[in-house]
């Protein structure tokens, strides 16, 4: 009979003070969700990185707390290097987002230490334990959404606690295969096979529907993939003593995510796949011009917008104007990477996960490793996939447990040198988490403060509203790019052109689209600079090709500047533009460009 796993674990305090704090650390993260809009996000992003960094200093401390030797291997040399150089780029490329560079280091730091506790099989069972347990609860929750129909679905899909639906699933599929591990160990084995495959169906079944709901074909793909890896070497998941069982779970919630995903392969939109395919066109064009490098992680967003002016300022086809889009995911961890880093950290990266994977096994190892070892591998293996045609590590919880799952994976390599764990570096290593927790702490305090400012303002009228509520807040919020640009609006609003322009500029820089390239255009109009008012509305133009305001604002500033040559051939490309969702704003631009050439007697 097998060990009790429980009578095994907790028989030290640091332990149960280690596990306590993990599981309180997560559950409070994937519970928060201010909602979906451009504060709430913020907000949200704000908070979750100030409690991942009091999760990683709490639990770091409790580790410091006793003396342990650190074996360095060499895919942690890479790594390592890799984190250096993350660090030293965004400090130099990208200053607003240095707090979330310091947290990765220190996330990292910490997960090297970490990893001869997670790597005992009790610890990780615990773990395991608690991602079943929320996933079954985010897939409830999800469920709940789409039956009550409730406003938290985005285009028909349930985010969970999450802000979107991809990152939702990507989520469940972890929990999915943390569970199937959970339920497959020996812990279970004196269980009655009929209640252990009721159980098992259950929970593996809802989270299966949930992950449906979502609509991620990304993640139910690159689940399938996974699953693989972890039965390959079971031919029943939980190891059932008969195959006669329908209610075997493994076998029913593998077919049911097999069958609902290619449904929904042939049932694929093209135009999302052809949208996402030119995103990859365009990112990679920015990997050409910035090989080595990259251009930054502050600066990929209008760095992708330029990009894809320029690719637009030639002739393209009609429908490939139809989908873009600005994006601020390039839909590839792979390809960000790329873009905001070049060759030298993909190469640090990928020779890092190449030791890792290719490391020999410990055939020292007990069921329990052996066990713990396919279900990392398969959950390291979904997320790679994952990665590759989504942005999971756009999400702090996501980037956590991706960085848990490799501090086991990494027990496998050999050692090359290790070192103790002394004050000086305990004290470096808390005042970095420290710093980070309190910066992103610091953030949320002002995000919360504005949230609070915004909704009164919404309230009243605008002529009530007073460009000071924004004043106040400029040093702290200026890097947030919603902020910048409703301060923006409304110093133009009030008059105030050229303190306008700058600030739309900045936000601009952060996060570029149409609607800030109009105000910049309409500050340099009120500041008398038609030329530049010209180019900024034809670089919006080109930038989403399908949009009929730059156009439309191209025609009338040729007409307040007597240029009747370009009016007319700006009104006649309006008239020969494809709607993409026609509206009444639409009609209203393609019936004054109509008219203005009746006046002219073109037409």
């Amino acid at each position: 009979m097998a060990p009790s796993l429980v009578r095994q674990s907790g028989k030290n305090l640091q332990e149960r003070i280690f596990f306590a704090l993990l599981l309180i650390g997560l559950t409070v993260l994937t519970g928060i969700n201010y909602g979906h809009t451009a504060i709430n996000m913020a907000l949200t992003e704000s908070i979750s990185g100030a409690l991942v960094s009091a999760v990683v200093l709490l639990c770091g401390m409790v580790l410091f707390a006793r003396k342990r030797v650190v074996s360095v291997t060499l895919s942690d040399v890479f790594a390592s290097g890799a984190v250096v150089y993350f660090t030293i780029h965004t400090c130099i490329w990208g200053s607003d987002n240095i707090a979330g560079g310091f947290l990765v280091v220190a996330t990292y730091l910490y997960a090297l230490i970490l990893r001869s506790q997670l790597q005992r099989a009790d610890t990780f069972y615990k773990i395991s334990i608690y991602l079943t347990a929320a996933g079954a609860m985010e897939a409830t929750l999800g469920i709940y959404q789409v039956v009550v129909g409730s406003k938290e679905l985005i285009s028909g899909h349930p985010p969970g606690t999450f802000n979107s639906p991809a990152i939702y699933a990507c989520f469940l599929a972890i929990t999915f295969i943390a569970a199937l591990f959970v339920l497959s160990t020996p812990y279970y084995a004196a269980w009655k096979p009929v209640v252990k495959s009721w159980i098992a169906g259950i929970l593996l079944t809802v989270m299966a529907i949930a992950l449906v709901l979502s609509g991620s074909r990304a993640a139910g793909l690159s689940l399938i993939v996974a699953l693989f890896i972890f039965v390959q070497k079971k031919l029943i998941v939980l190891q059932l003593p008969s195959l006669k069982s329908i209610r075997t779970a493994g076998m029913v919630s593998l077919t049911t995510i097999m069958l609902t995903f290619i449904w929904a392969l042939i049932k694929v939109n093209p135009d999302s796949l052809r949208g996402r395919l030119l995103i990859w066109k365009i990112t990679l064009q920015m990997v050409k011009e910035h090989p080595f490098t990259g251009v930054g992680v502050g600066n990929i967003n209008f760095a992708y917008a330029k990009m894809q002016a320029r690719y637009f300022s030639s002739t393209r086809s009609g429908y490939e104007q139809l989908l873009a889009s600005l994006t601020q995911e390039t839909y590839s961890e792979p390809l960000r990477l790329l873009a905001c880093f070049g060759w030298v950290g993909f190469a640090l990266v990928l020779i890092s996960l190449v030791l890792v994977f290719s490391s020999g096994k410990d055939t020292s190892s007990i069921w329990t490793d052996t066990d713990m070892e396919n279900m990392v591998n398969a959950q390291l293996c979904f997320i790679v996939c994952f990665s590759c045609f989504s942005f999971p590590f756009s999400n702090i919880v996501i980037t956590l447990l991706a960085i848990l799952f490799l501090s086991i994976k990494l027990k496998s390599n050999r050692q090359i040198f290790g070192f103790m764990i002394n004050k000086p570096i305990a004290l470096l290593l808390i005042s970095i988490t420290l710093i980070t927790g309190l910066v992103n702490l610091e953030r949320a305090y002002w995000m919360s403060k504005w949230r609070s400012i915004s909704i009164a303002r919404s309230s009243r009228p605008p002529q009530l509203n007073n460009t000071s509520d924004f004043t106040h807040y400029y040093s702290h919020l200026k890097w947030n790019s919603y902020f910048l640009y409703t301060y923006g609006i409304d110093l133009y609003n009030n008059g105030q052109y050229q303190y306008s322009l700058d600030v739309l500029e900045a936000a601009a820089r952060k996060q570029p689209n149409a609607d800030v390239f109009l105000y910049i255009g309409s500050c340099f109009e009120q500041l008398g600079d038609y030329g530049r008012a010209e180019s900024t509305y034809l670089f919006a133009a080109r930038m989403l090709p399908h949009h009929l305001m730059p156009k439309y604002r191209l025609l009338t500033l040729y007409e307040d500047c007597n240029q009747w040559v370009k009016a007319v051939f700006v009104a006649k490309e309006i008239l020969g533009m494809n709607v993409k969702v026609p509206s009444k704003v639409t009609n209203q631009i393609k019936d004054y460009a109509r008219s203005f050439l009746h006046k002219r007697s073109i037409i």
